[in-house]
């Protein structure tokens, strides 16, 4: 369940710092104005909702690493966003080949605060 993963690893923090993570995450995402920010929560999702996928993302997730000092060095894009544009590639061979379209699973912000809370983003 997506809305328990913070709450899980929260043992060792304060519900004070709990607290303090989620509303220094939001008041980050708000500043890049993506979105409405009374629409923004833990659940806000980064590449549907906020619309950022490609090498937006990347550039995002090295901003965010940055701004919050978070070790990104064994994260992979590539299991939470889209590439950039349409790979003419990927479609031929997926209508000839038969080949399965790689699926990726949206990631909500709720992870970023969990990296924060750990210094890690995997």
């Amino acid at each position: 369940m997506q809305g328990k993963t913070l709450h899980q690893s929260e043992c060792t923090m304060t519900n004070k710092e709990v607290f303090e993570i989620k509303d220094k995450l939001l008041a980050y995402i708000k500043g890049l104005n993506l979105i409405n920010p009374k629409k923004l929560t833990l659940d806000t999702l980064i590449e549907r909702d906020l619309g950022i996928t490609g090498d937006d993302a990347i550039d995002f997730i090295e901003e965010f690493a940055h701004e919050f000092n978070v070790d990104i060095t064994s994260f992979d894009y590539s299991k939470h966003f889209g590439g950039e544009g349409v790979n003419m590639f990927d479609v031929i061979s997926r209508l000839f080949f038969r080949e399965k379209h790689v699926i990726h699973a949206d990631m909500p912000l709720r992870k970023l605060a969990d990296a924060i809370k750990i210094r890690k983003l995997d």
